[in-house]
């Protein structure tokens, strides 16, 4: 299935990445489109997208935000590209942000977000936690020594 840039509903999106069994037709389509869209990202020569090598430049001018990860996030929805002044990453093995999601949902109540908001902060939770049970090996609690953290 070729992929179709514009709008997207995030949950078919979701479920087909979800229920994609390793090996399956499905899995390697998604990797293959993973594929295309790193290509991508490093040069835009993959073709067919959407991202112009001048866009991406515009783009990569932003400060960045979060100074332990990078990379180019892209909304699934609309397949547009978040600037690096407004992302941050937390991974699923930190201890910490396992905590603190159910928090986040609360507050997104409060602030009277919509309803695909909350199932969607609903969907992550459930899935952090089935990872997490899944992979108690690789749950830590979280840390910066290492880090490259300024310039």
């Amino acid at each position: 299935m070729a992929k179709q840039y514009g709008p997207v509903k995030w949950s078919d999106w979701l479920l087909r990445r979800v229920y994609a069994s390793p090996g399956s037709p499905m899995d390697i389509e998604n990797r293959a489109e993973d594929e295309k869209n790193r290509r991508c990202a490093e040069g835009c020569s993959a073709g067919g997208s959407s991202r112009s090598k001048t866009h991406l430049k515009e783009e990569q001018l932003q400060p960045k935000l979060d100074l332990k990860f990078y990379g180019m996030l892209y909304k699934v929805k609309d397949d547009s590209r978040v600037a690096d002044d407004e992302w941050m990453c937390f991974l699923a093995k930190d201890n910490a942000f396992a905590e603190t999601l159910p928090f986040y949902r609360q507050k997104c109540i409060e602030h009277g977000c919509d309803a695909e908001q909350i199932a969607a902060v609903d969907l992550t939770i459930e899935r952090m936690k089935a990872w997490r049970a899944a992979n108690p090996q690789r749950l830590k609690n979280p840390d910066a020594h290492g880090e490259k953290l300024g310039p």
